[in-house]
């Protein structure tokens, strides 16, 4: 199966590096790479040379939170083509957990899924996910002030804004998720459409562009509204907070409020070796100074 592994990444070159090698055992995978503008491209010069590797040409300064981080999703899909079968999101801080050869059987076993878990976000009588669109998310290039205005408008008593998106004349809700997503072909041009001056591509990018971690919900919110959508997996069944609960294929959780850097410590074997058991395909987070023990064993299957 053709796969094409679309990478926001932006510091840690060695840990990239071994994801490349990871993924370019398997002949017809190739691998798209967005490079935060802020992050030292000398640092990547392996990377850059590397024969499976295509680095987008347009590079965007990545800022938590904010718009930036669609305009890298949207650099990498404008990145490939259509001659792919499966398209995945991912970070350059991921790693699979499943031989090259058991990703590519479960894609073939999934070929018409699509891996875009989503809740509705538009009027969800849970506060946590009506916010999240209700209340506007000011600055995306932030500085200590503009964080402290971020958090006011956040923590207002009152939403600013509808939480819907209006678009035609009619109410639309918006839905969100997680930005690592897996889809089809068939998804992936209907993305390409609607990112290259779609109508309804340009009404979110309209209202999302001042909304909190708008990559969590532009992509998702898209697929809801293709003729694609009675394919996602699990739509309209999540209603539970917080970004854990709509999972696709990364296996993740948070250590307070960060998400967790795994090691070989036996909590985290046993707990990596539970998500692979219930058909996780990747983990987040992993690093080139914490989690090169974890790796080799990812690497030599020996979980």
């Amino acid at each position: 199966m053709k796969i094409a592994y679309l990478i926001l990444a932006h510091d840690d070159p060695k840990q990239l590096l071994k994801l490349i090698n990871r993924l370019s055992l398997q002949d017809d995978w190739r691998i798209y790479i967005h490079l935060d503008q802020k992050s030292d491209i000398r640092k990547f010069k392996n990377i850059q040379s590397h024969p499976n590797v295509i680095m987008t040409t347009t590079r965007h300064l990545i800022f938590w939170g904010g718009w930036s981080m669609v305009n890298a999703m949207k650099e990498l899909i404008n990145a490939t083509d259509d001659s792919f079968d499966r398209y995945i999101f991912m970070s350059g801080l991921d790693y699979p957990i499943q031989s090259n050869e058991e990703i590519d059987q479960f894609f073939e076993a999934h070929s018409n899924e699509e891996f875009i878990k989503t809740v509705q976000l538009s009027g969800n009588k849970i506060k946590y996910f009506s916010n999240r669109t209700s209340y506007p998310w000011m600055f995306d290039n932030i500085n200590s002030l503009k964080k402290i205005i971020n958090h006011i408008f956040a923590k207002l008593p009152f939403p600013l804004q509808s939480s819907y998106l209006k678009f035609n004349g009619n109410k639309y809700i918006i839905y969100g998720g997680t930005n690592f997503i897996a889809f089809t072909k068939e998804m992936f041009q209907y993305f390409s459409q609607q990112i290259n001056g779609g109508q309804l591509g340009l009404a979110l990018d309209k209202r999302l562009k001042k909304t909190f971690a708008p990559d969590e919900i532009y992509f998702n919110t898209l697929a809801h509204y293709s003729n694609l959508d009675h394919k996602l997996v699990a739509k309209g069944k999540l209603n539970t907070p917080g970004l854990v609960n709509v999972r696709n294929l990364h296996f993740f959780k948070y250590d307070d409020k960060y998400i967790k850097i795994w090691d070989n410590s036996d909590s985290d074997l046993k707990e990596i070796k539970k998500a692979k058991s219930n058909g996780n395909l990747f983990i987040r987070k992993v690093r080139s100074n914490i989690s090169n023990e974890l790796i080799d064993m990812f690497d030599e299957n020996s979980l």
